[in-house]
């Protein structure tokens, strides 16, 4: 869906001209310990798959998925897949009790 409807000029120039979030840089107060889950879309244009593998993976109890054929808005594109991943960490959180 977004993959194909994405303009791309426009995310070229947005993405030429520089930006920049308020959190970029901030460390974390104190690290996550629990189950978590990174998703994101080979295709996304906005953020990228490379960022979400740039993470401190290292140190996390999680599961990272880059999902081919899913863009910005993953969980609509690759929604079957993206509920099982949420629901595998649903139940992990569940049981850390």
């Amino acid at each position: 869906m977004g993959v194909r409807t994405a303009d791309y000029e426009f995310l070229d120039e947005f993405q030429a001209r520089g930006y920049r979030l308020a959190e970029e840089g901030v460390p974390l107060r104190a690290p996550f310990s629990g189950p978590s889950l990174l998703i994101g879309g080979r295709h996304d244009t906005m953020v990228g798959y490379r960022t979400l593998l740039a993470k401190d993976v290292e140190s996390m109890r999680g599961t990272v998925a880059v999902l081919d054929g899913g863009g910005h808005v993953v969980q609509f594109e690759r929604a079957r897949l993206v509920t099982v991943l949420v629901e595998d960490w649903l139940d992990r959180m569940e049981a850390e009790g």
